[in-house]
């Protein structure tokens, strides 16, 4: 993306979270008025974005058939626009400033530009390949620190993570990225169903601006993947991979914990003696001793 086109798009977007959003937010009174904002927001972009890339496929969270026509044109390594109208649901309806807007822009199917902008403050951070990272225009890198002290970390984590790290909690995925590129803190761990528009223009601008993410076993993240839930950012290559390595662990017992639940759930339910029975009647009905 030329510089023309990324700065048209800082615009949109900027004008896009002052004159639609925020208006919305001082005044929001119905419980589900955050559905209908982000519908709105969702159209609003979609036009405005694809004037600036005619050849780019638009796609928005909240649109169900756009994961799977997403990752057939991640894959296929087209132009896309992958954008999250209104990122941080429990901000905008709790009236707190946590919420914000993000686009990022895949060129032949690698992420080269990204935005997220927060309505409630005014800040943009923004990035473009081989341009660095901004915020309001300023540029800015990840701080350079030894250890990681303060990380944000999602409930499955939280209990365990607050006996080694001081804890942040957001309710958007956008700011958790924008407080570690800020250096409001140290690092995240995320864990949830995957959705490349929660991820792609954080990961992008995290990474642009000197950080180290990706997953627990630091494959570097893709949108156009699935599958994978925990997602891992820390300032350093070492922090990264102390991270990925505390995330990793976590997991494998989680899902050891799950399994073992599941396999005595089983072994308890009226399925599987049914199926004990038939295997007995069907073993002594053909002649199988059967000694139990």
């Amino acid at each position: 993306m030329n510089d023309e086109l990324f700065a048209m798009t800082c615009e949109i977007i900027k004008k896009t979270g002052d004159e639609i959003i925020m208006p919305r937010f001082e005044q929001q009174e119905e419980t589900d008025f955050f559905t209908s904002v982000q519908f709105e927001v969702r159209n609003i972009l979609s036009g405005a974005l694809n004037n600036i890339d005619k050849t780019a496929l638009f796609t928005a969270k909240g649109d169900i058939p756009a994961f799977y026509d997403l990752t057939a044109a991640a894959n296929d390594k087209k132009n896309i626009w992958i954008v999250n109208p209104l990122d941080g649901e429990s901000g905008f309806t709790k009236k707190s400033n946590d919420f914000a807007v993000t686009a990022a822009h895949m060129d032949a199917g690698i992420v080269d530009a990204a935005w997220i902008y927060l309505p409630a403050t005014k800040q943009l951070l923004s990035g473009q390949t081989d341009k660095g990272v901004f915020i309001n225009g300023e540029k800015t890198a990840v701080a350079e620190k030894k250890h990681t002290e303060i990380i944000n970390v999602s409930d499955v984590y939280a209990e365990r993570a607050a006996k080694e790290f001081g804890i942040d909690r957001t309710g958007s995925a956008a700011l958790c990225y924008f407080n570690i590129i800020s250096g409001k803190t140290d690092g995240m761990i995320i864990d949830q169903k995957e959705q490349p528009w929660d991820h792609a223009a954080g990961i992008f601008l995290h990474k642009l601006a000197g950080g180290y993410n990706g997953y627990t076993d630091t494959t570097p993240y893709f949108p156009g993947k699935s599958g994978r839930s925990t997602i891992v950012a820390a300032a350093n290559r070492i922090e990264f991979k102390k991270l990925c390595s505390f995330a990793g662990q976590w997991e494998k017992e989680r899902k050891a914990s799950a399994l073992h639940s599941m396999l005595q759930s089983y072994a308890q339910s009226p399925f599987a003696k049914a199926k004990a029975d038939f295997e007995r009647a069907f073993d002594e009905s053909n002649g199988v001793n059967i000694k139990k």
